[in-house]
């Protein structure tokens, strides 16, 4: 690649063509996601706990456009990466935006993850849990929780947390899984 192809390259670290917009007449050039400040305070905590534990190798599950990868390969430059999510078009996104950055994506389902026991050394499932129903969060954990080198320790909980301009508070229906 000469000079002014690299140069072109480094352009594309965001589709940055995708932003200005013509909505019935108007026009805007940014983009305004009132819940991103939540969101990235989501991937900066789980971030800052993985720094401080021995980790070589993570899955996430559910992992949509691939941004907690993303942030992960920067902060993470040996760690074994890889991504699940059941939706197509989301791992083409995360694929486009981990272009490059040496994470494994996949479309595979819950039931293939698990038979790869003790493959990762952390799972993590971020913002994901609203989408399951609360019957099911038991089993969901625990299938991955196999692929877990360290399993789903006992008395391990799993917390829905809607975070809003009242506060944080924890919604029913979840609790305590994996004993």
């Amino acid at each position: 690649m000469d000079i002014k192809q690299t140069k072109q390259e480094g352009q594309y670290s965001f589709p940055y063509h995708h932003i200005p917009s013509l909505k019935k007449g108007r026009f805007s050039q940014t983009r305004t996601l009132l819940w991103g400040y939540a969101y990235i305070s989501y991937l900066e905590t789980v971030l800052d706990y993985i720094e401080k534990v021995p980790v070589a190798s993570l899955l996430d599950i559910g992992c949509g456009d691939g941004k907690f990868l993303y942030e992960a390969r920067k902060r993470f430059p040996d760690m074994a990466l890889s991504g699940n999510d059941y939706s197509e078009r989301a791992i083409a996104f995360a694929k486009a935006f981990n272009f490059g950055n040496n994470v494994y994506l996949s479309t595979r389902t819950a039931k293939e993850i698990s038979r790869e026991k003790g493959l990762f050394d952390v799972v993590t499932a971020i913002e994901v849990l609203e989408h399951i129903p609360p019957q099911e969060i038991d089993s969901f954990s625990k299938s991955f929780a196999a692929a877990s080198a360290g399993g789903l320790a006992p008395g391990y909980r799993l917390w829905r947390r809607q975070i809003s301009l009242r506060g944080t508070e924890t919604l029913p229906g979840y609790g305590s899984v994996g004993k």
